[in-house]
């Protein structure tokens, strides 16, 4: 079996030279991360990237990738959060599978909502005890049309089992030709 992955997607356009930075540490009660963020993923786009883009990330791949993945941090087999953040430090988007809901609890690192996202939206997806989630809705429309599709968790593949996305968006609910 391979490393831990993910794919972030970019709902806006990203500027030359703009960072993002996916996080393992999650968020406390007053909206501060805490954790080892030494850990963090960075990706800096060096040309205008468009919505739509999509950014890969792979353990122990640093090259190939938009978002190299050099540290030993692994997603966790009982529930982790990955939060994509700013430069400036605002939230973009997150997700989680400790809980179906968003609270901080110290005892067990799961984490509160990120400032400035909503839950069950297209920017904090939460769904408790799931070992791979991907994404099967549509990938074209509207960006409202987009991000709605993403909120809602029956166009998500939810598994509690370690299984690999084997169909693509691409090939799969794509609107026949009039509907």
């Amino acid at each position: 079996m391979g490393g831990d992955k993910f794919k972030l997607v970019l709902l806006g356009e990203m500027q030359s030279g703009e960072t993002i930075h996916v996080t393992f540490a999650v968020v406390d009660g007053s909206g501060n991360l805490v954790g080892d963020r030494s850990k963090d993923l960075s990706y800096q786009a060096s040309s205008c990237q468009l919505a739509g883009t999509i950014l890969d990330a792979e353990q122990g791949v640093t090259s190939g990738k938009a978002i190299p993945w050099d540290t030993t941090e692994q997603i966790s087999n009982g529930g982790d959060t990955l939060i994509a953040v700013s430069d400036a430090g605002s939230f973009l988007c997150a997700i989680h599978t400790e809980s179906d809901t968003w609270g901080y609890d110290s005892s067990t690192q799961q984490s509160a909502l990120p400032t400035g996202l909503t839950a069950a939206s297209s920017d904090a997806i939460a769904s408790s005890g799931k070992r791979s989630m991907c994404y099967t809705g549509t990938s074209s429309g509207t960006g409202a049309d987009l991000k709605a599709a993403i909120g809602d968790l029956n166009n998500w593949e939810l598994n509690t089992n370690f299984v690999s996305c084997t169909s693509s968006v691409a090939r799969q609910k794509r609107p026949s030709p009039g509907g």
